[in-house]
């Protein structure tokens, strides 16, 4: 029998079970990165030293011990803020100065954050990071906005 000495250990990744996603989201795992259908041990070995969580869900097919796992990762940070003002900068290099984000998201399939601003025309529309620069940054909320 091997054991992992501690540097191994550290390289595994986590497995929580199905019920625990809400707590991966919480620790800022909350982009499932692929699906997958395997035994726990060939999923940990084959995720082992990437910085991912395994979500282990119901067994598939006629083997018990093959399991769908969802493969979380973390979302980059959002540089730009709710509330912060932005120069947006389109592929044209026309700009438009005084802008407020009002949201974003992450696309998955570009690996990309995309920001929504006001006032626009297309408000259902998010523009990439890179086309936006800020002006300034929104206040801190106060202690009794929180």
């Amino acid at each position: 029998m091997t054991t992992m000495n501690d540097s191994q250990e550290c390289q595994a990744p986590r497995v929580f079970e199905f019920g625990c996603a809400p707590d991966a989201a919480r620790l800022g795992y909350s982009r499932i990165f692929e699906l997958i259908h395997e035994t726990e041990a060939k999923a940990v070995a084959d995720w082992s030293g990437q910085d991912v969580i395994l979500v282990k869900g119901a067994a598939m097919g006629y083997d018990p011990r093959v399991m769908e796992f969802a493969v979380l990762k973390k979302e980059p940070p959002a540089v730009f803020q709710i509330g912060d003002v932005v120069t947006y900068t389109n592929d044209y290099g026309v700009q438009w100065p005084g802008l407020t984000v009002v949201g974003n998201e992450f696309w998955q399939r570009f690996e990309e954050r995309r920001y929504f601003y006001a006032p626009s025309d297309a408000p259902w529309y998010s523009v990439p990071e890179s086309s936006l620069k800020l002006e300034c940054r929104a206040p801190e909320p106060s202690p009794c906005q929180a």
